[in-house]
């Protein structure tokens, strides 16, 4: 992939070509004016009345012809070539424009799965202590999307309904096919 300083000099290479070109054509079609309109013209020093002017005439403009031909492919070769790395330019940046937006997306896709996540997984859990029989009402259940962990916070009474605690919000995970784990950071006594 090209960087933009080189895409520049190239296209400048083309417009300088191109100018070129344009001169040389200029300048053929001036001497080709200048021999042609004296073709039939005879000099007061000479003894021909224009023959050989017009074959030199001829000849002028055969070899400006030919210098813009060769002119014209020069160009022709410098605006492909130019057109060749523009081309592979684009598609360089247009594969990392794609590569930004499909990492822009799996991050977006992430962070609504987590959030998902959160919004369902904290309830569940919650729920499943309550049905257990374990007293939630001093338990927050909270949840990190970016750890993928279910952190059990606050007071318990005893460490044998702690254990139990860890082992109803592990069950629930577990069941809802999560791959968040439990850190059971519950205090025990009130």
């Amino acid at each position: 992939m090209l960087d933009k300083q080189t895409n520049f000099g190239i296209l400048l290479g083309v417009i300088k070509t191109m100018i070129k070109m344009r001169m040389d054509v200029l300048a053929v079609s001036a001497v080709a004016a200048l021999l042609l309109g004296t073709a039939g013209c005879t000099s007061p020093t000479s003894t021909a009345t224009g023959e050989g002017v017009g074959e030199r005439a001829g000849k002028a403009v055969d070899t400006g012809a030919e210098t813009v031909k060769e002119g014209a492919k020069d160009a022709g070769e410098t605006v492909a070539k130019g057109a060749e790395h523009a081309g592979e330019a684009v598609k360089g940046a247009a594969d990392t424009a794609g590569e930004a937006v499909g990492g822009a997306a799996k991050t977006a896709g992430e962070a609504v799965k987590g959030a998902a996540a959160v919004t369902t997984l904290t309830p569940k859990i919650k729920n499943a202590l309550i049905v257990s029989k374990i007293d939630a009402s001093t338990i927050n259940v909270n949840t990190d999307a970016t750890k993928k962990m279910v952190m059990l916070e606050g007071t318990i009474p005893t460490a044998d309904l702690k254990a139990l605690a860890t082992k109803v919000a592990t069950k629930t995970l577990v069941d809802s096919a999560s791959d968040y784990k439990v850190q059971n950071n519950l205090k025990v006594g009130k």
